[in-house]
């Protein structure tokens, strides 16, 4: 078995979780996001990002993410590609017989539909995003629920 993450790993969607950052801070009228700084928090949580960030708590916060998701569901197929080699790799593991799983800090939702767009979705035995993990990246709890989730 592999375990892969999306952002960074499979593919490069800095460009874009920038930009639905920058659009979501100005529909919230938040200072402009310091883009070097952010750098740092892609790949967490976006609830992490977001308490990083700004001040937002509660249902503020809850709304930041929606519309945040939003935004990002718009911007992401422009933008996200995948790297290099990518699809040849997971084609090789796949002609191996190799459980690819796909474990995301990124909403299922958003996560499928670019694997579908990207036309990989099909190399994966089992895709995990946010929503199906008590404990998010990068805590080393992760590969605790993967394997459970594995078993079944």
């Amino acid at each position: 078995m592999v375990v892969l993450d999306f952002d960074g790993t499979l593919a490069d969607t800095k460009k874009s979780t920038i930009e639905a950052f920058q659009k979501t801070f100005r529909q919230l009228n938040l200072p402009p996001l310091n883009e070097k700084l952010f750098e740092k928090f892609i790949g967490l949580p976006l609830e992490s990002i977001f308490k990083n960030t700004t001040q937002l708590k509660g249902e503020s916060l809850k709304k930041a993410i929606k519309l945040y998701r939003k935004n990002y569901d718009k911007i992401s197929q422009k933008s996200v590609r995948l790297f290099p080699g990518v699809k040849e790799t997971l084609e090789k593991l796949k002609q191996h017989r190799v459980k690819i799983v796909l474990v995301s800090n990124k909403g299922e939702g958003a996560l499928k539909k670019l694997l579908s767009y990207l036309e990989i979705d099909h190399y994966f035995s089992l895709i995990i995003g946010e929503e199906k993990m008590k404990e998010k990246k990068p805590s080393p709890f992760v590969i605790k629920e993967i394997l459970k989730k594995t078993k079944t």
